[in-house]
C-alpha cells in the first residue's frame, strides 16, 4: 500500500512516526515554509533526520498533482494541509483522507478547539473524513470526542486530539487493508457552521465579558511556545499565561482594574475577577504577588482599599 501524508507539525510528525515500522510504503508532501519558526514540531526536519526527503517541498495545486501522478498513491493523508485540494487530485488518488479536529459538520473552517472551548462544548471532536472540493465538507469515516477539560489549555487538548488521530487513521488503514473500509456517512448541511481563519478576538481579552468566559478565553489563547491572550492594564501590554484562577463576585471596580483578592493580584470581570498566576511583561514573567504585579504594570504601591472586591461566591477553578 502506497500512502501519501501532505501536512505539517505535530499531527502530520506523529503520522510519520506511526506509520513508519508499518508495512506500508509511505511518502510525504510538506507545506512550504512549515519548519521556518521553529516552535513547533516540523515533518521537514522529523524526515532530514530519518534521512528522509519529502516529494516536493511546495503546497501549489501544481506541484502535488504532479506528485499524485508520478508517484500513484494508493491513500492520500491530508494531515494539516493547509490548501484546499482540487478535484484533479482527488480523482487521481483512490482514497484521500483529511484528519480535521473539530466536530464535523458543526466546526469547519479555522481554530475549531479555540471555538469549542468558548462555546463551552462538553468535548472536542476529531473527525476523519473524506476530502471533497469542499471545506472540510466530505463524506465522513468516523468521529470520536475528547473531554473538552477545563482545567486544559488548548494546546493540551490539541496535544489529545492528534493522539487520538493517528489511532483512528491507523484503524482505518487497517480495515482498507482487509479489504472492508467503513462507508462514510454524508454531513448533515442542516447542522454545517464555519469558522473563519481568524483567531476569535486576536487573542485580546475583552474584561467586560463574564468571569467565565475570560477564563476560557485565556485558555483558548493558550498554545505553547507561542505567545497567549493579552490585554492592556492600566496602560501596559501585559500577556496572561494559563492556568489561571476565577472567583465569581461582586465588584466595585470595573472590568480591567487590577484589584487585591486575599493577598492576590487579580483583574476585574463583568461579574467575578480573574486571578492569573504568572504575567509577561516586555518577554519577561513576573510572579503575581500584588506588590510585584504592580511593579510590573502600574509601578506604584497596589491599594486593596481603593480597588476593593467583595466576594459573594467563591468557584474553586478548575
Amino acid at each position: 500500500m502506497r500512502v501519501l501524508i501532505a501536512g505539517k507539525n505535530e499531527l502530520a510528525v506523529a503520522l510519520f512516526e506511526a506509520l513508519a515500522e508499518a508495512d506500508i510504503e509511505l511518502g510525504f508532501v510538506t507545506c512550504s515554509g512549515e519548519a521556518t519558526d521553529g516552535k513547533r514540531e516540523a515533518l521537514k526536519l522529523s524526515l532530514e533526520a530519518a534521512g528522509l526527503q519529502p516529494l516536493n517541498s511546495d503546497h501549489t495545486h501544481r506541484e502535488l498533482l504532479r506528485v499524485v501522478h508520478d508517484w500513484q498513491p494508493d491513500v492520500l493523508l491530508s494531515a494539516g494541509f493547509d490548501k484546499i485540494i482540487k478535484p484533479e487530485v482527488i480523482a487521481a488518488v483512490p482514497h484521500v483522507l483529511n484528519v480535521h479536529f473539530g466536530d464535523l459538520p458543526r466546526y469547519r473552517g479555522s481554530y475549531s478547539i479555540p471555538w469549542a472551548i468558548l462555546n463551552r462544548d462538553a468535548s472536542i471532536g476529531v473527525t476523519l473524513h473524506c476530502v471533497d472540493p469542499g471545506i472540510d465538507s466530505g463524506a465522513i469515516y468516523a468521529q470520536r470526542h475528547i473531554l473538552n477539560d477545563p482545567g486544559e489549555s488548548a494546546r493540551e487538548l490539541y496535544d489529545s486530539c492528534v493522539d487520538l488521530g493517528v489511532k483512528m487513521v491507523e484503524e482505518w488503514l487497517y480495515q482498507l487493508g482487509t479489504g472492508h473500509p467503513p462507508t462514510p456517512v454524508p454531513q448533515n448541511e442542516v447542522e454545517a457552521t464555519y469558522y473563519p481563519l481568524e483567531f476569535p478576538g486576536h487573542y485580546r481579552i475583552e474584561w467586560q465579558q463574564t468571569v467565565r468566559w475570560v477564563y476560557d478565553y485565556i485558555r483558548a489563547c493558550s498554545f505553547a511556545p507561542y505567545p497567549g491572550a493579552h490585554s492592556s492594564l492600566c496602560g501596559v501590554e501585559v500577556e496572561i499565561e494559563f492556568p489561571v484562577s476565577f472567583e465569581l463576585a461582586t465588584v466595585t471596580a470595573p472590568p480591567g482594574t487590577i484589584v487585591d483578592v486575599a493577598g492576590r493580584a487579580a483583574v476585574t470581570t463583568l461579574n467575578g475577577v480573574i486571578v492569573p498566576r504568572k504575567v509577561v511583561v516586555g518577554g519577561q514573567g513576573c510572579d503575581l504577588t500584588p506588590r510585584d504585579f504592580t511593579a510590573w504594570v502600574i509601578e506604584k504601591e497596589l491599594h486593596g482599599e481603593r480597588l476593593g472586591v467583595a466576594a459573594t461566591a467563591v468557584v474553586s477553578s478548575p
